[in-house]
């Protein structure tokens, strides 16, 4: 399974040009979202809460692409994984 999601992950950041960062980074800051959800043991989080050391200035833009990328979900102000297999293989990667 984590192949699928690897395969996924790729393929959906290679679509269309990233307004956002490379590929490279964009999947950098996913990783880093997810072990800061895992680690604060949070499913859903809001922008205002994540360390503004970790992501990049415009957060929010970063959080919507990822929306428009279908990786994550938008929930009112709060944003989710659209899986637990996408956030259980962001948590597992290495930085």
């Amino acid at each position: 399974m984590h192949n699928v999601v690897a395969i996924y992950i790729e393929r959906t950041l290679k679509y269309g040009k990233l307004r956002t960062g490379t590929p490279e980074l964009f999947h950098k800051w996913l990783t880093k979202l997810a072990q800061y959800m895992f680690q604060q043991d949070q499913t859903m989080i809001q922008a205002k809460d994540l360390p503004s050391d970790l992501f990049p200035r415009d957060i929010e833009s970063f959080l919507d692409e990822a929306v428009e990328r279908l990786i994550l979900r938008k929930v009112s102000n709060r944003y989710i994984f659209i899986h637990r297999l996408l956030l259980d293989y962001f948590a597992e990667l290495e930085d």
